[in-house]
């Protein structure tokens, strides 16, 4: 999951917390997300005894569920997923993703058909996570890819 030398998950999620983090398209290891927008106050995060984890904002419960796959490969596919919604949430929709709603589902769909503004959001094929060119995508997804992407399971933070 994590890249060497990259924090792992939950609190590193927010400001202050560390020194590698960035604003702007980065991985997700590196994203720093101002606190109004972490979920930590999600309008749709329920109360934490209500909980099945102890996710304290939206960066948990994401690494949680990866660490559920025991594929690399499946966890590097649901990480670039994972990591594309929560770029958008905090980037484009300046939302929390725990805040999201069915029409910022229907947002994102159209989104990722083609991300815009290009420069921000495309970069070429092969470039290392953590090199300063790389974007989370690398082009227009295809038609069928979108509805695949968006499948993901969604169960209450």
């Amino acid at each position: 999951m994590p890249a060497p030398g990259a924090e792992a998950a939950g609190s590193a999620l927010v400001a202050g917390t560390s020194t590698r983090r960035e604003q702007g398209v980065v991985p997700l290891e590196r994203l720093h997300v101002p606190s109004d927008l972490s979920g930590e106050r999600g309008t749709l995060r329920a109360p934490l005894e209500r909980c099945a984890i102890a996710a304290r904002n939206d960066y948990d419960p994401i690494y949680t569920w990866l660490s559920t796959k025991s594929s690399e490969l499946t966890q590097a596919s649901y990480r670039r997923e994972a990591e594309r919604l929560l770029l958008w949430c905090v980037l484009q929709c300046k939302k929390a993703l725990s805040s999201l709603t069915l029409d910022d589902a229907l947002a994102y769909r159209d989104f990722i058909a083609d991300p815009q503004p290009a420069a921000q959001w495309i970069g070429s094929k092969g470039v290392p996570r953590f090199a300063p060119l790389w974007r989370p995508f690398a082009g227009p997804l295809k038609a069928a890819v979108p509805e695949t992407a968006t499948r993901v399971p969604v169960r209450p933070l």
